[in-house]
């Protein structure tokens, strides 16, 4: 066997190699689309049927309450409270879903934070140094070992 038919021999291997594994992807590909499809016609179809089997009242719709974002900081900040009637997935599974404000905001009282730096000096050091100087905030600085 000459060294061509051996060249010819191995490039039709890979070609067939490669073939298999595009054909092996496009199997994989379509049957998941396919799966994924048939699966969800039927949540479809059984979601659709649910619906024309539940009664149709207004008034038994589920409320969910949301709470605006305020100023956190204000006491007794009050929650801001707004009915939603939930179709859809909402009203199929509602107790996945707060129906209720949870809480308010508080006042804690004083908070303890700590600040640290450690990028190192830089041009901006001085100006941050004012700053905290300022409000009269305490820091923890990591310096850095850089010549020059």
């Amino acid at each position: 066997m000459s060294a061509q038919d051996r060249r010819k021999r191995i490039h039709k291997r890979h070609v067939l190699i490669i073939a298999a594994c595009i054909l092996l992807t496009v199997a994989v590909i379509g049957g998941t689309y396919c799966i994924t499809t048939i699966l969800l016609q039927r949540t479809k179809s059984a979601h659709t049927a649910h619906i024309a089997s539940s009664p149709t009242n207004p008034k038994s719709t589920s409320n969910l309450f949301t709470a605006s974002t305020g100023d956190p900081t204000e006491e007794g900040a009050a929650f801001e409270v707004r009915k939603i009637n939930l179709t859809g997935y909402k009203a199929r599974f509602p107790n996945l879903y707060a129906r209720e404000k949870v809480g308010q905001w508080k006042n804690v009282g004083n908070k303890t934070v700590y600040l640290t730096f450690d990028d190192g000096p830089s041009a901006l050091t001085p100006k941050l140094l004012d700053v905290l100087k300022k409000y009269h905030v305490k820091a923890t600085f990591f310096l850095t070992n850089q010549p020059g």
